[in-house]
């Protein structure tokens, strides 16, 4: 009898051996008879395994029949899988497809909370008797949603049958008008403002919004925290903001957006004519109090001439902190690389040896990509030998960035470099910061002893070649051997092969940087002992992008290796004809699913037999399986069959 002449019984219990719907389909789609008996089986599998996934999988691709395969398969019709946000019928609304929308209806229910822009399902859905102001999980209305979304259109039919625009979302109290003007829908909020909205909202103002919400104010103070000119603008235009601005709070909230849109004359107007205070804060105005001021503002969004008018009229340079991490202004205008704002601020008071709120690093610090800043700080006083919270020095930090510039002034300055840091530690940074810091150093004359190989003990040695192979800088590595650096020499715990393919550089520079290593002697299959055991560059790579979760990177950095001659598997030999796999020191697999996809490709090329490779996809099923990678644990079945019964030559 053949395998298509089996009764649907005994397909059944074949079916019922397999774990995978992968498995299941593939089994499906052998044949016209098998996809028949065996399809059905594939659904209710996962209606039961994998919470009816093929519903939601259905509704987003739009593929009609898959949803009704589900539902007749026993998935629930008012419930996806918990991986999917939506419920079917909110999802299919969403996803726009009219055909799947009315088919769910015909199950149950009418949901209008998630048009998504699909005018001719709301329409169809309002015909339906849908509830136009149906509020969705988040307090959402479908208004709401269709002017967070944008859609225009949507919004204007949601409108004409009555739509109310004043209603809040809770708990923040926003309306339709603040998040269309939140999400820079310029249209939407343009056309919220000539239907009347802001009119509408005044008169309802209060009714249920949070008494720290202000339903004028909350869209200008939304844009000014989006950067979303056109916008503030817009309501600048159309809203009379300064005759109805009255509350302290609310006055410091608008000479806030002032200066953050760099409305000179509006900020020059508000404190001249208006009284306004330019050291008043905004408080719960905007939805973060890291800038409390209108000065912070200015800095951050680089509008000197706006910062120059309000230090004129006395705004504090260090304003005290709110509830959160100040970004302090200072420190603000250092980051933007603003030499004029730095010298405004050290004018009128600044502190050259602040520091930030969160991380406690020395204004110096921040100046590092900014060499004029940097000089003026060193100029205005700023401390070079600084220490920052977590102990790092400056000179320590100058010398990783690689400036030969910023150096050159710190040895201007007098200062003995290594004494700021341990004596392993100067050789390090410079190592981090280039052949050019490196050569810099060298001219002083001073510190040679701690620079060149003679000079130091094995291990620093080794550790000088690892974290230069790390940089993937190929000339910094170079610099090092032509100074008598020698790899041949390097201990059994330095991979330094593995060590150039972790790096962060380019994958070019990774591939630059093991090639000189190779032409140097180095063994790629060599074993280095490790905490857990002795591993091969090959094993140390996989291991370390399993770890980052960073797949990709590290199948480009694993092939890069067996190109240039790592082994996946032991090299054959006469002693090794059956079982050359005694333990995984000799096959690294178990490591990364990537790491044993190779291995197991190769063990295929090679037509290895079954009883000497068994444990090892044993072996690699059991550690897929503790860590919780399910593809990794059906790439290894699949395998496992391909290796077991091989397909004839």
């Amino acid at each position: 009898m053949t395998a298509l002449r089996l009764p649907v019984e005994l397909i059944e219990q074949i079916v019922g051996y397999l774990e995978c719907a992968n498995d299941i389909n593939a089994l499906a789609r052998t044949h016209g008879n098998f996809y028949r008996a065996v399809n059905p089986m594939l659904y209710r599998h996962d209606v039961h395994h994998n919470n009816s996934s093929a519903l939601s999988w259905g509704i987003e691709h739009r593929c009609l029949a898959t949803v009704q395969k589900s539902l007749e398969a026993g998935a629930p019709a008012n419930k996806c899988d918990p991986d999917t946000l939506w419920r079917p019928m909110a999802l299919a609304v969403i996803e726009g497809d009219e055909a799947i929308v009315r088919y769910l209806y015909e199950q149950g229910g009418v949901d209008i909370r998630h048009t998504r822009g699909h005018l001719a399902i709301v329409r169809w859905l309002v015909d339906a008797g849908a509830d136009i102001h149906a509020r969705d999980h988040g307090n959402w209305t479908p208004l709401v949603l269709s002017a967070r979304g944008g859609h225009l259109e949507v919004m204007r039919f949601l409108l004409q049958p009555g739509a109310d625009s004043t209603i809040p979302t809770a708990p923040d109290g926003c309306s339709a008008l603040c998040w269309a003007a939140r999400l820079s829908r310029f249209e939407c909020v343009r056309y919220l403002l000539d239907a009347g909205v802001m009119d509408q909202l005044t008169r309802c103002h209060g009714s249920e919004s949070p008494s720290s919400h202000n339903v004028m104010l909350c869209p200008l103070t939304s844009n000014a925290l989006l950067k979303c000119d056109n916008i503030v603008d817009l309501l600048f235009e159309r809203w009379g903001y300064l005759a109805s601005t009255v509350e302290p709070a609310n006055k410091a909230a608008l000479l806030c957006v002032a200066a953050a849109r760099g409305n000179t004359a509006l900020v020059r107007q508000l404190l001249e004519c208006h009284g306004y205070d330019p050291n008043s804060r905004c408080g719960q105005m905007f939805i973060l109090d890291d800038l409390p001021t209108a000065l912070c503002w200015a800095v951050v969004r680089g509008h000197a001439e706006v910062v120059q008018v309000l230090l004129d009229h006395g705004a504090e340079v260090s304003p005290s902190p709110g509830l959160m991490h100040m970004r302090k202004p200072f420190i603000e205008a250092i980051k933007q690389g603003s030499e004029a704002m730095v010298s405004m601020l050290l004018s009128a008071g600044a502190d050259p040896n602040d520091q930030d709120a969160q991380d406690r690093y020395p204004a110096l610090r921040h100046a590092i990509p900014f060499e004029g800043i940097f000089r003026h700080l060193l100029a205005a006083g700023a401390d070079p030998t600084a220490v920052d919270r977590p102990g790092d020095t400056l000179p320590a930090i100058v010398l990783a960035s690689g400036r030969t510039a910023l150096v050159q002034m710190l040895i201007d300055k007098g200062i003995d470099l290594p004494c700021h840091m341990d004596l392993a530690k100067f050789l390090h940074q410079a190592i981090r910061g280039g052949a050019a810091v490196l050569d810099l150093l060298v001219r002083t004359g001073k510190w040679n002893s701690y620079l060149f190989p003679e000079h130091l003990d094995k291990t620093a040695c080794e550790q000088a070649l690892a974290i230069a192979a790390s940089t993937g800088k190929i000339e910094t590595l170079q610099w090092l051997l032509d100074r008598g650096f020698s790899v041949a020499q390097s201990s059994p715990t330095v991979n330094l092969i593995a060590e150039a393919a972790c790096t962060a550089a380019t994958d070019a520079d990774a591939a630059e940087t093991i090639d000189l290593l190779l032409q140097h002697g180095l063994d790629i299959n060599k074993r280095i002992h490790e905490r857990i055991g002795r591993k091969t560059a090959l094993a140390h790579v996989a291991y370390h992008y399993n770890m980052h979760t960073d797949s990709d990177t590290g199948r480009v950095r694993l092939r890069m290796l067996v190109d240039r001659g790592a082994h996946l598997l032991p090299p054959r030999s006469p002693c090794e004809r059956y079982n050359p796999y005694i333990s995984t020191t000799a096959v690294s697999v178990g490591v990364s699913s990537v790491l044993d996809e190779m291995i197991f490709q190769e063990m295929e090329a090679r037509r290895e037999p079954w009883i000497a490779v068994e444990w090892l996809f044993k072996y690699a099923e059991l550690d897929a399986r503790d860590r919780w990678d399910w593809e990794g644990v059906k790439m290894i079945k699949r395998y496992s069959w391909r290796v077991r019964y091989p397909v004839p030559k």
